[in-house]
């Protein structure tokens, strides 16, 4: 296994923990609030929402772009000149 695979499957392992650890803390403000209690009901809400920014609940984690195949150049290596747009 070579490291970057490891490091990949740590950061999986991170962002479920984070998914769990924001539910669990919204629940909790939830709770909070129902019993009458705003400040800590706002405090839960506020690491709720810090933890979601790195959670596998984001948007952002899910569409997670395909790795980019690195371009060749050509053999000269040297480049063509710009062409002016007319």
């Amino acid at each position: 296994m070579t490291g970057s695979q490891g490091s990949q499957s740590f950061r999986s392992r991170s962002r479920q923990w984070s998914a769990l650890a924001c539910v669990v803390l919204a629940g909790v403000a939830l709770l909070a609030f129902a019993q009458q209690h705003p400040v800590f009901g706002l405090l839960a809400l506020c690491g709720a929402a810090t933890l979601f920014k790195g959670s596998a609940l984001n948007p952002r984690h899910a569409r997670r772009p395909a790795r980019v195949a690195q371009t060749v150049l050509p053999a000269s290596g040297r480049r063509r000149p710009l062409r002016k747009a007319a």
